[in-house]
């Protein structure tokens, strides 16, 4: 008897297809996964990115249509026209963060707005909030191609203010805000806290900058009650001026500092 031939691959032998055969549906996988791991280019990531923001700026904006929200937060979400919201005069509170917003014309008609927060927005035309004569809180925390501090003396009724400092970091302004109860600094350096002495109303003030040698201002706000500031002040503060501040009964809070 002849023995059984073990060669798989014995020319008098045809060779099993269902060994080495790709069914349909596992082509079908591989190029998906394969679709899946091909890196995307800028322009799409950007696009899918806008897009992502428009659908969540819709989905806001009818919800606080429907409840007539008072409070409306765009962060991180856009919209295709921001005029529409001028129809909305239900809304007292407006934030704009993270979007396309660039024109203070497109909300022009928003009068009744007491609080206005934008960060990292397009805005150049910084004269404009000056025709939001009922704000009592603006919070402006971009890059603003134009110096809005005299601006804000044209807002005498402002009671918080949160601002990025110009590098000169002159903070002479606060002194024609008498009604100003709290204050956020971010950007420069501040050049002379003096502009601070006798102040009638400041209770809160938050500097997220350097500060002159000088604190000793700091000891003549008569209705001050909390503080912030870097860690790296009160390390360096050789006069006792933030200990002094700290028996006076104000609450020091200290901001580390990152070193990168």
């Amino acid at each position: 008897m002849r023995p059984m031939s073990l060669n798989f691959f014995s020319v008098n032998r045809p060779l099993p297809i269902k060994l080495f055969s790709l069914s349909a549906s596992t082509f079908a996988v591989a190029a998906i996964l394969i679709g899946a791991c091909t890196p995307k280019s800028p322009e799409s990531r950007l696009e899918q990115l806008r897009t992502s923001k428009l659908e969540k700026g819709a989905e806001i904006l009818a919800e606080c249509r429907e409840t007539k929200c008072s409070d409306l937060r765009l962060s991180f979400a856009s919209l295709e026209d921001y005029a529409v919201l001028n129809e909305m005069t239900h809304v007292t509170a407006l934030e704009l963060r993270y979007n396309t917003f660039e024109s203070l014309e497109d909300i022009s008609s928003m009068r009744q707005l007491e609080e206005l927060r934008i960060t990292a927005t397009k805005i150049r035309d910084v004269s404009a909030f000056a025709n939001f004569e009922n704000l009592k809180v603006l919070h402006i925390q971009s890059g603003l191609a134009e110096d809005v501090r005299p601006t804000l003396l044209q807002m005498p009724d402002l009671e918080q203010i949160a601002i990025n400092l110009p590098d000169d970091g002159d903070i002479s302004f606060v002194g024609g805000l008498p009604d100003l109860k709290k204050i956020r600094l971010l950007g420069s350096q501040v050049s002379d806290l003096r502009p601070l002495v006798g102040h009638p109303s400041l209770s809160f003030i938050f500097i997220h900058s350097g500060l002159p040698r000088d604190l000793s201002a700091l000891l003549e706000v008569p209705n001050l009650q909390t503080l912030w500031i870097f860690d790296t002040i009160e390390q360096n503060d050789s006069s006792g001026v933030i200990e002094q501040l700290k028996a006076n009964g104000i609450t020091v809070n200290l901001i580390p500092t990152v070193i990168l």
